[in-house]
């Protein structure tokens, strides 16, 4: 009788997490309940397969006291997936999370402090998600699984390309298609896949960079690419060119020898030297470069990216600065949409760069505001403990990564969790736990 159940849920648990990974690139589904405006659908399915796994213990070893609290679980299960050498670090996280949701009530949000925590939970379940399916199916199974969720949003892709060019049939297809699907945001004329806004499209292409190099089936490899060509063609987000030239950059660095990266170096200072020396005793020269410069700075795009960019960064000092002011304790878990607004006006003079009045629109909002950073929202939420936390977590995904492509990824990873507000978003927490759980594979079978 427990073959059977065991067999039956061990079933189920694939058929779940399988479809986890279909749905990825559904992110901001608008069906799914109101937690902010990231809903992914594959968080669901995740957390299902979590359940039934851990219930697949339970049945195992029997309901008892230690089944039930969770520790059979852990010393059966998560001990053993190839990856708990930083897994372990998120729990220290959470523990540290439930404790500063202990302690709000006295003068937060318990309600944002849960749902903050949950944010936290999930990213958990995340990574669980991707070291079990490692574990059980494979990198290339889930490599696999991953681009055929995106077979069809490549059609989308398309079509919302063509929309860029003000196709009218092309245009009204994407709105109704967003009216149905995707959480309520205006579509700005650029490519967004089925995210809310073009910055969301540079997640998923990490995670579709992440797991090329593991993908055997042809029309699957053409597929990521076209999709990688299509949002840097159309998305003009500036966090999709920067993450793509921090991969290559990185990807290089570490594929290269140091003799070779010496050379290489000395060869662009020295193109560098040259040019300036060019440009400086030239008039030519310097009259061209000076209207290069003023050509690509006067652009609409580019001085609409500039702003973006200088608002973000000021939330992010904003960050800082809390920081700063509760002399490294943080907030509290949750807390930083209750007093950002005073720590902002108090250091931030925003009037001269928000020429379209996003930062006044925010200020004036009683939107509940998220940390406009994963990586300083820690700080935010958990103090400097939870930033040396948050770090030990990320050496230690890095201490497993064995390759070029897994420590490329990996930074560009960060640097996206360095500018993203939504803690949620499931792409670069899969895509750092997949290249640190295969690093730790690799490193088994080699020994």
């Amino acid at each position: 009788m427990r073959t059977n159940n065991k067999l039956t849920l061990a079933d189920l648990t694939k058929f779940m997490m399988i479809l986890g990974w279909l749905t990825l690139p559904l992110s901001h589904l608008r069906w799914l309940p109101e937690f902010g405006t990231t809903r992914p659908l594959s968080a669901i399915l995740f957390t299902l397969a979590f359940i039934l796994i851990f219930l697949t213990e339970v049945i195992r070893k029997g309901v008892r006291l230690s089944s039930l609290i969770g520790w059979d679980f852990i010393n059966e299960n998560l001990r053993r997936l190839p990856g708990w050498q930083f897994l372990r670090w998120w729990g220290v996280l959470i523990c540290l999370g439930v404790l500063s949701a202990v302690i709000t009530p006295f003068y937060g949000s318990t309600l944002q402090a849960l749902n903050r925590l949950l944010g936290y939970v999930l990213i958990f379940i995340f990574i669980c998600s991707a070291l079990y399916s490692l574990q059980s199916y494979g990198i290339e199974a889930v490599a696999h699984w991953v681009s055929i969720g995106y077979v069809p949003v490549l059609l989308y892709a398309v079509i919302e390309a063509i929309a860029t060019q003000n196709v009218s049939w092309a245009y009204q297809v994407i709105l109704h298609i967003r009216d149905w699907l995707i959480v309520p945001f205006n579509w700005v004329g650029r490519t967004a896949l089925l995210a809310t806004e073009p910055s969301f499209v540079s997640f998923q292409i990490l995670l579709l960079i992440t797991i090329f190099p593991f993908l055997r089936n042809k029309f699957l490899r053409l597929t990521n690419l076209s999709l990688v060509l299509i949002s840097v063609l159309f998305s003009k987000s500036g966090m999709v060119f920067v993450l793509l030239l921090a991969y290559l950059v990185f990807w290089a660095l570490f594929s290269i020898s140091s003799k070779t990266l010496l050379r290489s170096v000395a060869a662009v200072g020295a193109i560098a030297i040259v040019a300036s020396v060019v440009i400086r005793s030239s008039l030519w020269a310097r009259s061209m470069f000076i209207n290069a410069i003023e050509a690509l700075l006067s652009s609409q795009r580019m001085s609409d990216m500039l702003i973006s960019a200088t608002i973000r960064v000021s939330y992010i000092v904003n960050l800082i600065y809390v920081l700063v002011e509760t002399r490294g304790l943080g907030l509290g878990i949750g807390q930083y949409g209750l007093f950002w607004k005073q720590i902002y006006l108090r250091y931030i003079n925003y009037k001269s760069f928000d020429a379209y009045g996003e930062v006044s629109n925010a200020l004036a909002s009683t939107n509940y505001m998220r940390p406009y950073s994963v990586v300083f929202g820690m700080g935010s939420d958990l103090g400097i403990i939870g930033l040396i936390l948050f770090f030990t977590f990320i050496y230690q995904v890095f201490r497993c990564c064995q390759t070029a492509h897994a420590k490329a990824t990996l930074i560009a990873g960060f640097i996206a969790l360095l500018g993203a507000y939504p803690i949620v978003t499931p792409h670069v927490w899969l895509a750092l736990a997949l290249m640190g759980g295969y690093g730790l594979q690799s490193k088994l079978k080699q020994a």
